[in-house]
């Protein structure tokens, strides 16, 4: 009697993950390439973004169910660890050398429906935040 291997195949990579995959690379690639700016003899600060998302619950015909629409967000969000903290629910606080809350908003919403979703990116400075009591957060 004959031994005979069986090879599993290799699931190729979906459609979806290829389009996260994408998604993360090019805002890591804007992040990398905003690290190199000089303006002024002296490379950009990072700056901090306050990242909030809802996630509408219909099905998306063209980005996929409110779960698959979520869970890419948010790894993308994450794929900018160890610069991102996740604050509560559906918030996060990231720090980039990018250097607007339009150009973060833009590399967010690959995955999701402007039909159904919504995604809102603030620049948060010194300039304006107002704090009150100890929160022994560094700036």
């Amino acid at each position: 009697m004959r031994n005979i291997e069986i090879i599993e195949a290799k699931p190729a990579k979906t459609i979806r993950r290829k389009r996260i995959d994408a998604w993360i690379s090019a805002l890591s690639f804007a992040e990398a390439a905003a690290k190199q700016v000089v303006q002024g003899g002296e490379k950009l600060s990072p700056r901090y973004f306050l990242i909030n998302c809802r996630i509408g619950i219909e099905p998306s015909a063209n980005k996929g169910t409110d779960a698959q629409r979520r869970s890419a967000l948010i790894e993308i969000i994450e794929s900018m660890r160890p610069v991102e903290k996740h604050l509560s629910t559906s918030t996060w606080l990231v720090r980039l050398h990018i250097q607007t809350a339009t150009q973060v908003r833009d590399f967010l919403t690959g995955p999701l429906d402007v039909e159904l979703d919504g995604l809102h990116v603030t620049h948060s400075s010194r300039d304006n935040r107002a704090a009150f009591g100890t929160t022994d957060l560094q700036s």
